[in-house]
């Protein structure tokens, strides 16, 4: 009995590795050709989504400089080869790149909204992006594109109204709560580098799924326990995007020199926070009957609740169909099944 268990873990292991690395040959096909190294900068590297976009970088060829506050107090970590750390303020450093990723940020979920963590999450992302286009613009060769995170909070609760690039993300249409205050703020700093330097793109991320770690990591023991169901209403939209196709998207638009403007990180499949919980209830083979109140989730996680659970942002990805790229995973049954390790 052992045996088989232990036979189907690493079967599962082993199928798990061989798509990625089919996706990512896949994927290297679809980037441009240069007659030398291509280098693209990152900030915001620790987190979930910038980790995952260095190794990919790495595992196509591409030579990565990564910044580091100058006093960090974080742990040092084991990079890939091809990795250069350099302080933020060591600017030879950051000479002649292809492009600079910025994806700083202390965590929107991370923390009860207080005064005091609302203000570190408008810091560490408006401040920091006005810091880091003034230090770029400083180069001798500054890099030829700036993308800069956001996220699709910046619509605020729309409800039914299908939102792509061209709608509408002023204060009347969005609303004035707090996230789509601090996108629309976060998105005029970086949009600052297209005056001095060069292209911007800005790339709204839904919820990035990944088993460990942002909200699918905090949504799975309830389901799994039998207790999951959904949000509030359930009737709000949750765009989403696999890890993968996360980093994958933003080399693609860094190093595609007709990529500028509003991006939408999210799956072209958006579903309504209802039939989110019922596909991962199907692929933990687990029921998905229990809903949580919205007045509880408010008592619980007091102004985050309605910004992060129970808001509505239909996005649809028009640039990257637009443009042609190809998702990894484009239907939320088959992303899951991919980062639970439960694939047919």
């Amino acid at each position: 009995m052992l045996k088989g268990w232990v036979d189907s873990k690493l079967t599962a292991m082993f199928r798990f590795r061989h798509r990625i690395t089919a996706d990512d040959l896949k994927f290297s096909e679809l980037l441009p050709t240069a007659q030398r190294q291509l280098r693209i900068g990152v900030s915001g590297s620790s987190g979930l989504i910038g980790r995952r976009t260095i190794e990919l970088a790495r595992v196509l060829g591409i030579e990565v400089v990564r910044s580091t506050r100058p006093q960090s107090d974080q742990p040092p970590s084991r990079w890939p080869r091809g990795v250069l750390s350099a302080p933020e303020d060591q600017l030879a450093a950051f000479e002649n790149l292809d492009a600079w990723i910025h994806l700083g940020g202390a965590g929107i979920a991370d923390k009860r909204w207080t005064n005091s963590y609302k203000q570190a999450i408008k810091n560490t992302r408006i401040d920091s992006t006005e810091k880091l286009v003034t230090r770029l613009s400083q180069l001798k060769s500054p890099p030829k594109a700036l993308i800069c995170a956001s996220g699709v909070g910046i619509f605020g609760n729309r409800g039914d109204e299908r939102l792509d690039e061209s709608s509408s993300v002023a204060p009347s249409a969005t609303g004035d709560d707090f996230l789509s205050e601090v996108a629309r703020e976060w998105e005029a700093a970086a949009m600052q580098y297209s005056d001095r330097s060069g292209r911007v793109a800005l790339a709204r991320f839904g919820v990035v799924l990944h088993p460990r770690s942002g909200a699918l990591s905090k949504m799975l023991l309830p389901f799994q326990l039998g207790a999951g169901g959904p949000m509030g209403s359930g009737k709000q939209y949750w765009p989403w995007v696999h890890i993968d196709d996360a980093a994958s998207i933003l080399l693609w638009l860094a190093l595609a020199s007709d990529r500028q403007g509003p991006v939408h990180v999210v799956a072209p499949e958006c579903l309504n926070n209802r039939d989110f919980s019922a596909v991962l209830a199907k692929v933990l083979h687990r029921p998905s009957w229990l809903p949580a109140p919205a007045f509880a989730l408010r008592i619980a996680l007091g102004e985050m609740a309605d910004a992060l659970l129970l808001a509505s942002a239909r996005t649809v990805p028009g640039v990257l169909l637009d443009s042609g790229y190809p998702f990894r995973f484009p239907t939320l049954e088959g992303a899951l099944r991919n980062v639970l390790g439960s694939e047919l």
